[in-house]
């Protein structure tokens, strides 16, 4: 599946997700990406361009992750994209050295600039 197969389903891709999809690796097997991309697109991304590799998405919105994992099972792609819903405020389920590669999209529209450097 191609960027205007992706684009016809709804892909938006933005900014930030297109830096941080360049930074993965081909050995970046297991994938940790919260706060699920917007549909999931992200995450199919990633999956297609590598057929070994498993991806964790997680939200608290319940109906988004409906949403993706519908998209997800359209695809086919449900052996290699797990969407859960995930609290990311509760205790963290997973070992520091789980995953190879973490990837978070960030939406600029949703941040005061100003308060970045606070958080990071």
């Amino acid at each position: 599946m191609d960027q205007d197969a992706l684009r016809e389903l709804g892909a938006k891709p933005s900014l930030s997700e297109e830096i941080g999809l360049s930074l993965l690796r081909p050995t970046d097997k297991l994938i940790f990406s919260p706060g699920i991309s917007t549909a999931g697109f992200a995450e199919v991304r990633m999956a297609l361009a590598n057929p070994d590799r498993k991806i964790i998405a997680t939200t608290i919105d319940k109906e988004g992750l409906v949403f993706t994992k519908s998209l997800i099972a359209r695809l086919g792609l449900e052996s290699q994209i797990d969407a859960r819903f995930e609290d990311l405020l509760a205790p963290w389920n997973y070992s520091s050295d789980t995953f190879d590669f973490i990837f978070q999209s960030i939406n600029g529209e949703f941040f005061d600039f100003d308060s970045i450097p606070s958080f990071l």
